[in-house]
C-alpha cells in the first residue's frame, strides 16, 4: 500500500475492547490492543491510507448457545436483536468505497448495546 502511495486498512476489532469480559480479558486486551494499532496505523500512514476498525457487538451466537443464553444477551440491545456477519461485512465494504475522509475510526456496530 505505502509503495502504490494509496490504500485502505480495515481492522476488525470487537467492543470489549471498551468493555472487557472478566472471563475472557486475554481475548478483550488483545482487541484492545487492536484498536490503538488502528489508530497509530492511522496517524503513522495519513494521508496516503485509511486505516479503520469495525467492532461488531454480538454478531452471530456459536450454536451452542441456548435460546435462553440468547435472550439474556439480546435484551440489552436496544435493537432488540443479534447482528449478522453480513451487516459487519456491509459495514467493512461501504467504509472501504467511500471512507475518503475517515481515518482512525472504530466504527461500533452492536445494535446500540453500547449506549446502555
Amino acid at each position: 500500500l505505502q509503495a502504490r502511495g494509496s490504500g485502505r486498512i480495515v481492522n476488525l476489532c470487537d467492543v470489549s475492547a471498551d468493555r472487557p469480559w472478566p472471563d475472557h480479558l486475554a481475548y478483550c486486551a488483545s482487541k484492545a490492543g487492536l484498536a490503538a494499532v488502528t489508530k497509530g496505523l492511522a496517524r503513522a500512514l495519513a494521508p496516503d491510507i485509511c486505516v479503520y476498525g469495525v467492532a461488531p457487538g454480538i454478531a452471530a451466537f456459536p450454536e451452542r448457545f441456548s435460546e435462553g443464553s440468547r435472550h439474556t444477551l439480546t435484551r440489552r440491545v436496544p435493537l432488540g436483536r443479534e447482528g449478522t456477519p453480513e451487516e459487519v461485512a456491509t459495514l467493512a465494504r461501504v467504509l472501504l468505497e467511500s471512507g475518503d475522509y475517515i481515518t482512525g475510526e472504530i466504527v461500533r456496530i452492536d445494535g446500540g448495546r453500547s449506549l446502555v
